[in-house]
């Protein structure tokens, strides 16, 4: 497994060599090959790192649990986008490796959930918020009157652009899965 790894960094790097980076700077390594940086840290790194990963984890699984919207503001996040989706993908890595299908389902569902916050500029928060509420009630738009169609009509196209956005987030997190686990043959 580190071999292969190793393999997928750099020709040059030997597997000896990651492991003498991650003892001296292993968020470094983190930053340079991703989650893969695991592999090569010691036990107490290791432990460390899969705690943080998990706390993070924690507070994101409750962001999303509360904020159950199709498209959601990234304000609501607790922790920069980075960190929730490094945490994550740590966290899908560890239980692919360690054979734990449950768990990794877990943490797939956890980032097509992160996908849903996006930064959704000043004035388009109160469209969406009337688009979502059009979507859940299509009579509100049946009963209104032409100005307010409008407005609504405007909301639905913010929505969707939004949706877009969603959209096209869910398909790099699922590249980027695909590139880390099809080196394992996952």
């Amino acid at each position: 497994m580190t071999a292969r790894a190793a393999s997928s960094v750099k020709r040059s790097e030997s597997p000896e060599d990651l492991r003498r980076e991650a003892a001296r700077d292993p968020l470094g390594l983190m930053k340079r090959i991703g989650c893969r940086a695991i592999l090569f840290m010691k036990n107490e790194q290791r432990s460390i790192t899969l705690k943080w990963a998990f706390r993070v984890f924690c507070e994101f699984r409750e962001t999303f649990r509360v904020h159950g919207a199709p498209v959601e503001s990234s304000t609501f996040l607790p922790h920069p986008r980075k960190d929730i989706e490094a945490a994550l993908f740590i966290l899908l890595f560890q239980a692919v490796l360690a054979g734990e299908k449950e768990k990794a389902a877990v943490f797939r569902k956890a980032m097509r959930s992160l996908a849903r916050f996006t930064d959704i500029a000043e004035g388009d928060g109160d469209l969406v918020d009337l688009a979502l509420r059009v979507a859940a009630d299509p009579a509100m738009m049946e009963s209104a009157e032409k100005a307010t169609k409008e407005r609504c009509g405007e909301a639905l196209v913010t929505l969707e652009r939004y949706a877009d956005a969603v959209r096209g987030e869910e398909e790099r997190l699922s590249r980027k899965e695909r590139d880390l686990l099809g080196i394992y043959g996952q």
